[in-house]
């Protein structure tokens, strides 16, 4: 059998080439064969790696972008000045609602005095009346009051933050006798 028309011919130390017509090719076009086949061979090989980085860094960015990551808080860290002081309950008035199994809630205010005079002046709140509400922003209910003894003229001690780093509320008030997951101010 010639070699130019075998599909399987042997060449050299018994070396099978598989395509028709090798010998045909010079010596330049049978390296430039060698050399695609052996880039497809490179190529096929690596091609799982080269997937598995793509998708091992793919993950990664997502996973940024996803909020895995820290995002700082715009406008940075609050830093807030403590002013010590009592709160004045002026007011305990039912609410026109009643919730579940009949429990009823109050309105309630309050005036803050500091202990100390507030140098800042937009934070000049004394003789101002606010509303303490639960967390929800609802009234409180009679059972809170009970808990925490609170009544119209009692007194209870509160402190006043006044921000003066940062973009945060820029004043709060805090009850230290009480739960701060059960009350707001508003």
């Amino acid at each position: 059998m010639s070699p130019e028309g075998s599909s399987d011919v042997v060449v050299g130390r018994g070396r099978k080439w598989p395509w028709p017509g090798f010998f045909r090719l010079g010596s330049v076009e049978k390296r430039m064969m060698m050399s695609r086949q052996n880039q497809l061979r490179i190529i096929k090989m690596t091609f799982p790696l080269f997937s598995l980085a793509v998708s091992l860094v793919l993950g990664l960015v997502m996973s940024d972008s996803a909020g895995c990551k820290e995002v700082p808080a715009v406008g940075g860290k609050c830093v807030y000045k403590v002013y010590k002081g009592t709160a004045v309950i002026t007011e305990v008035s039912v609410s026109d609602h009643e919730g579940n199994k009949g429990q009823r809630f109050c309105r309630v205010k309050f005036v803050f005095t500091s202990s100390e005079p507030i140098k800042e002046p937009f934070a000049q709140v004394e003789d101002r009346e606010f509303d303490l509400v639960s967390s929800d922003f609802s009234s409180l209910s009679e059972s809170f009051l009970h808990k925490y003894r609170i009544k119209q003229g009692s007194i209870v001690n509160c402190d006043l933050h006044v921000i003066t780093q940062g973009t945060c509320t820029p004043v709060l008030f805090e009850f230290p006798e009480l739960n701060r997951d059960e009350y707001t101010v508003k």
